[in-house]
This record gives structure tokens, C-alpha cells and sequence, in this order.
């Protein structure tokens, strides 16, 4: 037996009140006392379990090593949007009801013809995140990707309500053929089916640029970089050259941030990452990297 100050209890259901078996629980976050203070912390925590599955009866139960006030949680259950709650510790079975959510439809294009097989990805635009107290910041769901069927379509079921959301093909999916601007919709209430309409695959930017070493080094085997962009919950990576040469294409106007990864160097000025706005082609990005130690 879990001593209620480690262990969150919970029930899920539908609207109806039904239980839903094989519901996955995920636990995101966990507010524990720290020197003194209560503080909230996320991601991979020691002692945490991660997961649980509802049983027939909607139950579930998740515990950690240490006394807790609370844990945030991601209830994820067939056919119902996924929900974010944050559920106290203790005796008490809480009851979680999750909801069916609203749809997303629309269609992937390329001059006038239907684009098969291509990523389609769906991102709340404010992503947010959490915050002390197991407080939620925005809209703080991971990406939904889907793909376009034969006339081009898609349809994205089970989304969250009441959020504003970026649709676009995946920069990834779509290189050979340009780039997407990022769509704006929002889901209001459950049931809704919202259609985005046409996504335009158009023209993309270019960046060419170089990496190198400042004490003069080689680039190793295998090295890459990555660019990310600002709105969409989207990415490419590429292979560095021996010769330091990188090039990202159908880039849709926009900003990014630029993450190279050379084994034993980083940023000079120990910056993280490179900020940059791309609405045109770029050839001469010049990056150097300092030594790490």
C-alpha cells in the first residue's frame, strides 16, 4: 500500500460518466518539497513512475519516492482529446473525465494538385509550458502528425478544445517540393469540425552556409545541424561536410533557431543557439565553434 502523500489516485471517464479502460496516464510533472519550499519539477524524475494504464474499472494509480502535494498528468484515451490536469496526492480517488474533442480537416496542394503521403502537423500556438505549483501555461500539447491521403486530404480527429492552432506539412516531407506557410485555426467546442482548407505548397528559402572550428580542427564524420522554426513544431537536419558546408532548403518565411552539433565544441559566446529570420535565399552563414573545455 502507497502512502497517500506519494500516490495520486485517479478514475478516468467519458462525458457519460463511463469508465474507459486502457486509458495511458503519463505523468509530466510533480510538485514535491525542496529545502523547505514546495516546487514544482518536470520531465524525467528520479523515483516518479511515468506511466499507467486505466484497468476496467477506470482506475489508475502513480506514485513517487518522495512526499508530494500533486503531480501533473497527460490522460490519453482511444477516440478522446487528450487532457492535462493536475491531480493532488492522497486517499482520495479523483475523477478524470476526458473529452471527445473537435476535428481538424483540411487538404495539402501543389499548383492546383493533391500532394499524397506528405506530414501534416498540428501544434497549439501559444505551446506554452508549466509552470510552479503544477500551474499549466498555455496550450503545452505535443505535436499531432498525421498523413495526406491519395486526393491529398487529411483529417485530424480527437483535437483539444478551446485552442488556436498552426497547421502545415512538415518541412521534411515536402523539401522536394517547396514549403508551407503555417495555417492558423481554432477548435471551440467538442464535436466541431473545423476545415482549414487548401494548404498551398509554395516556393521555399535556401540557407548555405559553412561551420568552423576555431582552433582550426577537422569536422568530424557525422556531424549535423539543425534548423528549427519558430511557429510550426518543425525541423530539418543535415549532415555537415568535411569542409564545414551545410545547406537547409524549402524554408517558409519565418523565424528559426539553428542548433549545430559538433561533437566536443559549442557556440562561441556560450549562446545555445543561433536566432535568424529567413525571408529570402541565404548562402554565406558564417558559424564558428569554440573548442568546449
Amino acid at each position: 500500500m502507497h502512502d497517500p502523500t506519494r500516490v495520486v489516485r485517479g478514475r478516468v471517464v467519458d462525458p457519460h460518466g463511463r469508465a474507459l479502460r486502457d486509458a495511458v496516464v503519463i505523468a509530466k510533472g510533480v510538485t514535491t518539497q525542496i529545502k523547505g519550499g514546495n516546487h514544482s519539477i518536470y520531465g524525467t524524475i528520479k523515483g516518479l513512475e511515468r506511466v499507467a494504464v486505466t484497468d476496467s474499472s477506470g482506475r489508475f494509480e502513480l506514485a513517487y519516492s518522495q512526499e508530494a502535494s500533486g503531480m501533473m498528468l497527460q490522460v490519453e484515451a482511444r477516440g478522446m482529446a487528450a487532457r492535462l490536469i493536475a491531480v493532488p496526492t492522497g486517499a482520495k480517488r479523483k475523477t478524470i473525465t476526458v473529452f471527445d474533442g473537435a476535428a481538424v480537416r483540411g487538404r495539402l496542394v501543389n499548383q492546383g494538385k493533391p500532394v499524397a503521403g506528405a506530414e501534416i502537423g498540428l501544434i497549439a500556438q501559444d505551446k506554452g509550458g508549466f509552470g510552479d505549483n503544477l500551474k499549466i501555461v498555455g496550450n503545452p500539447y505535443g505535436e499531432v502528425r498525421i498523413g495526406t491521403q491519395d486526393d491529398g486530404s487529411f483529417l485530424i480527429p480527437n483535437v483539444p478544445v478551446t485552442v488556436a492552432w498552426y497547421v502545415y506539412a512538415k518541412m521534411e516531407s515536402i523539401a522536394a517540393l517547396g514549403a508551407t506557410d503555417p495555417v492558423e485555426s481554432s477548435t471551440v467546442r467538442d464535436g466541431e469540425l473545423v476545415n482549414v482548407g487548401d494548404l498551398q505548397i509554395i516556393p521555399g528559402h535556401r540557407l548555405r552556409g559553412r561551420v568552423e572550428l576555431s582552433d582550426g580542427a577537422r569536422i568530424p564524420d557525422g556531424m549535423r545541424i539543425t534548423i528549427e522554426a519558430d511557429r510550426a513544431w518543425d525541423s530539418q537536419t543535415v549532415v555537415i561536410g568535411h569542409d564545414g558546408t551545410f545547406e537547409f532548403t524549402s524554408l517558409p518565411t519565418g523565424k528559426y533557431e539553428i542548433f549545430p552539433s559538433v561533437r566536443g565544441y559549442r557556440l562561441q559566446g556560450r549562446r545555445r543557439t543561433i536566432e535568424i529570420t529567413i525571408d529570402k535565399d541565404i548562402d554565406a552563414l558564417a558559424i564558428t565553434l569554440d573548442p568546449a573545455s
